[in-house]
């Protein structure tokens, strides 16, 4: 009997342990975004998403029918713009 509760006293020990653990880990990654997050420019954190529409316009533009060169030109200076 004395083993039984001495192996469930242990589980519960450790238990504590792992979540004492999990919440100092949860914390520390949150003031890691934080500090992450206070240095970033927010022009430059723009720039996935430009990227992201450049190249959509430009697949959208490659998707029509044959272009001329000058109508190339001016879907190129819609999409840069």
């Amino acid at each position: 009997m004395r083993t039984i509760e001495v192996a469930c006293f242990l589980r519960y020990c450790l238990f504590q342990a792992t979540d004492q653990l999990l919440l100092m880990v949860g914390r520390r990654v949150a003031e890691l975004w934080r500090l992450a997050g206070v240095g970033v420019d927010p022009k430059l954190s723009r720039w996935g998403s430009l990227y992201r529409e450049l190249v959509d316009g430009v697949g959208a533009a490659s998707a029509l029918r044959p272009l001329s060169s000058r109508m190339r030109r001016a879907a190129e200076h819609g999409i840069l713009r």
